[in-house]
C-alpha cells in the first residue's frame, strides 16, 4: 500500500521512530507525504473538476462531485485533529450507545475553522452536515432546501435564503478547505502546538495498520 505516490506505507515505522526523537528531516519527510497524499487524492481531483466546469463546456456538472470530496476531506482532516465521528449520549433506558455519526464534528469544524466560521453558525453547520454531507454521500443528493452553485452567493460560502433553503457557493467552500489544509501544514511543520504532531502521528501509524503487507500473519 502506498500512503502516496512512490512512498510504501511499510517506511513508516522506521520514519516514525524518527518522528519521536525530533529528527527535522524525518518530520520535513513526513509532512511532505503527508502533503502529497491530500493532493493526490482530493484537492487535484477537485482542481481537474473546476477546470473541466466552464462556460464552454457544458457536458460537466460537477457540483455534487465537488463537494462529496470536501466531505471526504473534511473527515479526513477532522481523524488527524483527533476529532472522530462524535459518540453520541448513552441511552437511559437500556444503557447502550447509538453508533457514532459525523454531526457534533462537522459542527466543530465549519464553525471553529478560520476560514469558515463566519459563514457558518452552529445551525448551519448542523444542517449543512445532515442535508448535504450525508444526503450527497449516502443518497447523492441534497436535502431541506440546499442548492450547491458555482458562483453563488457570490460574496459568502452559504447563504440562507430562506427558512428551508440555503445556496451553497462550492467554488468557494473548496477554496475555504484548501486555505484550511495549508494551515493545518503550517501548524504542522511549526511544531509548537501540544500534541499536535502526536496527533498526526498517531493517525499515520493507524492508515498504515490497514496494509495487507503490514498484517500479522
Amino acid at each position: 500500500m502506498e500512503l502516496c505516490k512512490g512512498y510504501e506505507a511499510r517506511k513508516w515505522a522506521a520514519l516514525n521512530v524518527r518522528l519521536e526523537q525530533g529528527d527535522r528531516d524525518a518530520w520535513d519527510e513526513a509532512i511532505g507525504v503527508f502533503e502529497r497524499r491530500i493532493e493526490e487524492r482530493y484537492l487535484r481531483c477537485v482542481d481537474r473538476l473546476l477546470e473541466q466546469d466552464t462556460q464552454e463546456n457544458l457536458n460537466t456538472a460537477p457540483g455534487f462531485t465537488v463537494m462529496a470530496i470536501c466531505c471526504l476531506l473534511i473527515d479526513t482532516l477532522n481523524g488527524f485533529y483527533g476529532k472522530p465521528r462524535s459518540e453520541p449520549e448513552k441511552c437511559p433506558v437500556c444503557k447502550r450507545r447509538p453508533p457514532p455519526d459525523t454531526r457534533r464534528a462537522f459542527v466543530d469544524f465549519l464553525t471553529s475553522s478560520t476560514h469558515f466560521h463566519r459563514d457558518f453558525d452552529r445551525n448551519a453547520a448542523s444542517d449543512f452536515s445532515q442535508n448535504v454531507r450525508n444526503a450527497v454521500l449516502h443518497s447523492a443528493e441534497t436535502r431541506s432546501g440546499w442548492l450547491i452553485r458555482k458562483d453563488e452567493p457570490a460574496e459568502r460560502i452559504v447563504e440562507k435564503k430562506g427558512p428551508h433553503h440555503y445556496l451553497l457557493n462550492r467554488t468557494r467552500f473548496f477554496a475555504a478547505l484548501r486555505r484550511e489544509f495549508s494551515d493545518y501544514l503550517n501548524r504542522l511543520r511549526a511544531g509548537g502546538e501540544n500534541g499536535l504532531r502526536r496527533r498526526f502521528r498517531d493517525r499515520m501509524t493507524e492508515i498504515c495498520k490497514s496494509d495487507p503487507e503490514l498484517q500479522p500473519e
